[in-house]
């Protein structure tokens, strides 16, 4: 069995893997964490010894890396001895993570398709596009190459072999019961698992209920939350995607448009969430 975990990325997903990696530490062995950001990762690594996460004793280090740059990666890979590169950073360095585990015998897993900055709406399926072209090079050298490991779509299409969307819509209305009865109705997370909710109910075809449940999340998320909010751009642009699931066009591109509009001055046009704004929009106009 493969051993020594290498995660790439320093943001909030990454905090959470570099927790769970200390806390089976006795199988997964050495914990390396690297991203362009040297002191990101070594607040990471401080949250997990602050809160004894390690099952043993063992090492856990930080390191900076350029995650565009396949040698440095591949380099990287070397000098530690990792046997397991966990990718979460942006979805633009996943091809050039999984060459410098092609090159080392690392296995691979990241959490999303890869995405080129300049490009938008690339041309479905998306997978073809780049990681199925390295699907051959990866059986040649015994790469393991586990693809797209996220909740979303990780989880989700774990739930879809098996009867998803009847699993999905249990699990994410029992999650926001729980939050709504500890925090309340308008709790953030409330708020968010209910928006999550209504979007599994759309693309099961519960077309009504998830429409009213959108409208309803992002009605609240409106009236106790500032107009130029993160948590009301966010709201606007689910219930776009909602209501672009659901077959309600029109007002799912006026929406998305407003979205994107307000996305570039707060984040600004390169911006990962402006951009696949942009390609979501592109699709919605294509029905």
């Amino acid at each position: 069995m493969k051993k020594n975990v290498l995660i790439i990325g320093a943001g909030g997903v990454a905090q959470v893997v570099a927790h769970k990696c200390a806390q089976n530490n006795d199988v997964l062995g050495e914990i390396h964490l690297a991203s362009r950001t040297l002191g990101k990762c070594e607040a990471i690594l401080e949250s997990v010894h602050e809160k004894g996460a390690m099952k043993q004793t063992g090492v856990l280090k930080a390191h900076q890396v350029d995650a565009t740059d396949s040698a440095a990666v591949a380099q990287l890979i070397r000098d530690t001895g990792v046997e397991i590169i966990i990718n979460v950073g942006t979805a633009f360095v996943n091809m050039h993570v999984l060459e410098a585990c092609i090159e080392t015998g690392a296995a691979y897993i990241d959490t999303a398709i890869h995405e080129e900055p300049d490009k938008i709406c690339e041309t479905p399926p998306w997978y073809a596009n780049y990681e199925w072209k390295r699907r051959d090079r990866c059986a040649e050298n015994g790469i393991t190459a586990i693809l797209g490991a996220g909740f979303d779509p990780g989880v989700v299409n774990a739930f879809a072999r098996f009867d998803g969307p009847v699993i999905a819509v249990d699990l994410l209305g029992d999650l926001a019961g729980r939050w709504e009865r500890l925090r309340g109705p308008v709790y953030v997370e409330t708020l968010r698992l209910k928006g999550d909710l209504a979007q599994v109910l759309a693309m099961d075809g519960q077309v009504d209920a998830a429409v009213s449940l959108a409208r309803e999340v992002h009605a609240a998320t409106l009236d106790n939350f500032e107009p130029d909010s993160e948590r009301v751009l966010a709201s606007k642009r689910k219930l776009a995607e909602t209501l672009s699931t659901s077959g309600v066009y029109t007002e799912a591109v006026a929406l998305m448009r407003e979205y994107l509009d307000q996305a570039r001055v707060r984040q600004g046009e390169a911006h990962p969430e402006v951009i696949s704004g942009a390609r979501n929009l592109g699709w919605m106009l294509m029905n």
